[in-house]
């Protein structure tokens, strides 16, 4: 729910993004993060990620 740790003040940051699939069932995410609380990392942050699936099972 945050970082933080023993000695040190919880950091709480809100994420909103969106997320698109692409061809072959791989994902591509972008985001905006900001902090909600006063103690703070970053004043904000832009988050992208890339996933996609290394293997997968049949039932």
């Amino acid at each position: 729910m945050g970082s933080g740790g023993t000695g040190k003040p919880t950091i709480v940051n809100l994420l909103a993004g969106v997320k698109y699939r692409l061809p072959g069932g791989a994902f591509i995410g972008v985001a905006y993060q900001r902090p909600a609380t006063n103690a703070r990392e970053l004043s904000s942050q832009i988050v992208a990620q890339l996933e996609f699936m290394l293997a997968t099972s049949a039932h």
